[in-house]
């Protein structure tokens, strides 16, 4: 298992988005990065698969290795971790560099390689000035 670096259009944009075997690389917003914790268990892992390695170290192509690690999950399962954030893909991305999942709910984001999102959650309460 190696992630790398690739160009895709994300919702109109082009960006250097994370791969892993040329397949799309998310961060989910539900989960935390400061400890890092994978929240998409059971049913969610259905649609998104988290990226698991068996590795004691991960391997990437154009990614700051001090940002990779790792996080054991609840069920026991080791997951790559990129700034923190756990890695997953997305079941519908057939094509290479697809990005179907991105915005999903609101919470699934094409992850960068510095581990933050290409498109930026923008806050929906502001106060107000």
């Amino acid at each position: 298992m190696k992630l790398s670096v690739a160009q895709a259009n994300v919702k109109g944009k082009k960006a250097d988005v994370v791969t892993i075997n040329d397949r799309t690389v998310y961060r989910f917003e539900g989960d935390g990065s400061k400890p890092p914790r994978a929240n998409c268990l059971n049913y969610c892992q259905v649609a998104w698969p988290p990226v698991l390695t068996n590795a004691s170290r991960v391997e990437a192509e154009g990614i700051d290795p001090k940002l990779l690690g790792t996080v054991k999950r609840d069920d026991g399962l080791v997951q790559v971790t990129l700034a923190g954030w756990p890695l997953y893909r997305f079941n519908e991305d057939k094509a290479r560099t697809d990005t179907k999942g991105e915005g999903v709910g609101g919470n699934w984001s094409v992850i960068k390689p510095n581990g933050r999102p290409v498109i930026p959650k923008t806050p929906t309460n502001l106060p107000r000035p």
